[in-house]
């Protein structure tokens, strides 16, 4: 008995060791055991950057679509979209962006919003890489309308803790200069490295952001050297090809006839690269870039739409500084390519104030942000 005792009592006493520390580690920085709904049905501004849990932002998006009100402007799309927020517009938006792998993903997620939740206009984000034949053939992670509802980890797995230990032991230092201030903080990305989604959906990159102005050549994709290893390599969204994939062409069509049927107002825009990513990829195959709008305008115009590209932003006074990475423009530049929009007629100049943006556009913080926080 005494034996058993003993032996119990060391492994209560190491199992404690285990997982004490990462518990504390998960409930003060509230990466686990915190639901977001709280959060999204206050007004009270929130950052909620999770750095294990990023399925999360799925239920965070639908939930944020259908709780609140109605929104007349969204941007929807993959992360490639997330530069748009509610400061650059007078009517209200919501950036639904990181919710969008491949063109399939767009229809059935409009569809799923409810009818008196869908906006007047929206904003896609048409990713180069949706028209890749050979991109389109590696699987993605798709995740439907009934995990949005109700898939949101709250309680933290296995993994979880062996990540949370990762963060002790080799982010420590980091752990004790947690970020306070005004806002509600949810997830360690947020409280640690200033880093996720705002209330409107947009998401601030603040450790990217500070460490790229302080020209840190350890900060991710720093002269975007990841993005070109990528483009080497081939993979990972950079695949070869000369040719368009007609069945995502297709998709779109569809998509956006949809979008008529319903009285919304689509505007496409292929998003931007670093111009010396757009210069490496001239090495090598990427001939279907240069087809896509071509392709895509006349099927926008035919059903009285919109679409632009700005697969490259050096002809409109932007430059690489203001890129996140390699294929991520930052604020400064997504303001940008929105006045460009704005001079050609867009009928967001309904949504929009032109004198404003050129001045939020001319005083702005650096040339990754526009606006302070």
């Amino acid at each position: 008995m005494k034996k058993y005792l003993i032996r119990s009592s060391i492994f209560v006493g190491l199992s404690l060791l285990f997982f004490l520390p990462a518990f504390v580690l998960l409930i003060v920085t509230k990466e686990a055991f915190v639901n977001v709904d709280k959060y999204i049905k206050s007004d009270e501004p929130y950052l909620i950057g999770y750095g294990m849990n990023e399925e999360n932002y799925k239920y965070l998006k639908w939930q944020s679509i259908i709780k609140r009100p109605k929104n007349e402007v969204m941007a929807l799309g993959s992360s490639r979209v997330l530069q748009f927020r509610k400061e650059m517009f007078t009517s209200p938006f919501y950036n639904a962006g990181f919710t969008i792998q491949k063109m399939k993903d767009f229809l059935p997620f409009i569809k799923e919003i409810p009818k008196e939740k869908r906006p007047k206009i929206l904003i896609i984000g048409l990713d180069q890489w949706m028209f890749n034949p050979n991109t389109n053939k590696v699987p993605s992670h798709y995740i439907s309308k009934p995990h949005w509802e109700s898939k949101f980890i709250y309680f933290p797995t296995m993994n979880n803790i062996s990540k949370a230990w990762r963060y002790i032991t080799e982010e420590r230092n980091m752990l004790f200069l947690r970020h306070k201030g005004p806002l509600k903080r949810v997830g360690i990305n947020a409280s640690v490295y200033n880093t996720g989604f705002r209330n409107d959906g947009s998401k601030y990159y603040g450790y990217q952001i500070y460490h790229l102005l302080n020209e840190d050549y350890e900060v991710y994709d720093f002269q975007f050297e990841e993005t070109i290893k990528k483009i080497k390599a081939g993979d990972q969204n950079f695949e070869y090809s000369t040719e368009l994939d007609f069945d995502a062409y297709n998709q779109l069509y569809t998509f956006l006839t949809f979008c008529k049927e319903n009285k919304i107002h689509v505007i496409g825009i292929l998003p931007p690269f670093a111009e010396k990513v757009n210069k490496e990829m001239c090495d090598y195959n990427y001939a279907y870039i240069s087809k896509i709008f071509p392709r895509i305008q006349p099927m926008f115009d035919q059903l009285g739409f919109e679409s632009y590209d700005f697969t490259s932003m050096a002809k409109h006074q932007s430059n690489d500084l203001e890129m996140l990475d390699g294929y991520h423009g930052g604020e400064k530049q997504y303001l940008r390519l929105l006045l460009i929009m704005l001079k050609e007629k867009s009928i967001l100049n309904q949504h929009c104030n032109i004198p404003q943006l050129e001045n939020d556009l001319e005083n702005a913080v650096n040339d990754l942000k526009v606006y302070l926080n």
